[in-house]
């Protein structure tokens, strides 16, 4: 009884350090310290110069690891516009990571963009600039031919409870049309729960056009 009463007492000590520890790193690590890499991967994986102001980490026991980033920016293709595709003034997201510890899920609770603007362009061949996003790396590798085929890589399930947007803009320019045609959507607010790929889902969008 005894060994079992001291295993059971040096596990939730064990339990204990490894939390505090968990707590100190969230609160000293600065991520803006990579911030040359996150934005250098961004950028090769949408094929478009990506920027943003400032991360932040934080941990509570209620959100798990949250992920704060303010005055994020995509900008648009060259071949349309030098303007910005995206921007939003700030964008948050909580982590679950027990969930990835236990189940191997990445359960994101929720993500919040607030004060955010796309700019949608259609030139007179009708091409997107939608179109043209992610797309480098995709047409380098059909030009080049792969020795072997690469094995399939697992990846944790992804799940989201809610994806929220406020304060929104949306504009679509086309230049198709004679003269070109503008739309513009503002004051655009939604919210998209419990999301599945499977399943349907509730939703809610509001705008003024």
């Amino acid at each position: 009884m005894k060994i079992l009463k001291g295993a059971f007492i040096s596990f939730l000590a064990a339990v204990l350090v490894l939390t505090v520890a968990l707590i100190i790193f969230v609160k000293t690590f600065d991520i803006n310290r990579f911030k040359p890499q996150i934005i250098g991967q961004a950028g090769d994986a949408l094929g478009r110069k990506v920027d943003f102001e400032k991360a932040q980490l934080a941990l509570s026991f209620r959100q798990g690891i949250s992920l704060r980033v303010s005055h994020l920016v995509v900008a648009d293709d060259p071949s349309f516009t030098q303007g910005d595709f995206f921007a939003a003034k700030d964008i948050s997201l909580s982590i679950d990571l027990l969930g990835y510890l236990f189940h191997k899920r990445i359960g994101i609770g929720s993500v919040l963009i607030d004060g955010f603007r796309v700019t949608i362009i259609r030139q007179k061949d009708g091409r997107l600039n939608l179109q043209s996003i992610a797309q480098t790396s995709g047409s380098k590798s059909k030009e080049q031919k792969p020795e072997e085929p690469p094995g399939p890589m697992a990846l944790p399930a992804i799940l989201i409870s809610s994806f929220k947007g406020s304060n929104g803009e949306v504009a679509y320019l086309d230049h198709a049309t004679e003269p070109p045609a503008e739309l513009k959507v503002s004051d655009l607010n939604f919210v998209l729960s419990k999301i599945s790929l499977t399943e349907k889902f509730p939703f809610t969008f509001e705008g003024r056009v």
